[in-house]
């Protein structure tokens, strides 16, 4: 999986669980990437403008990610069978 993200120029993954604006707990996962502006690689997402957050051109599409995502849902499955699985 690293691999898969790392050809695709991702720097890290930054987690955000939230449960104050609404009456559930939720989270967010956000991709974070070697060409981001300097400006905007050290800090939170929403330092981006809401209409560049929001842009059609940088929705998920199966055509555009969908191997990553496989790639990623595959090693997450992986490791979630590994890491529960009983040892004999």
């Amino acid at each position: 999986m690293v691999s898969a993200c790392r050809v695709n120029g991702l720097r890290r993954i930054n987690y955000e669980v939230l449960g104050n604006s609404l009456p559930v707990l939720h989270g967010h996962v956000h991709a974070r990437y070697d060409w981001e502006p300097p400006d905007r690689v050290d800090g939170p997402v929403w330092r981006y403008p809401q209409a560049e957050r929001n842009d059609p051109a940088c929705a998920y599409s199966d055509a555009d990610h969908g191997e990553l995502r496989a790639a990623i849902a595959a090693e997450l499955h992986r490791l979630m069978e590994r890491a529960y699985s009983v040892s004999a």
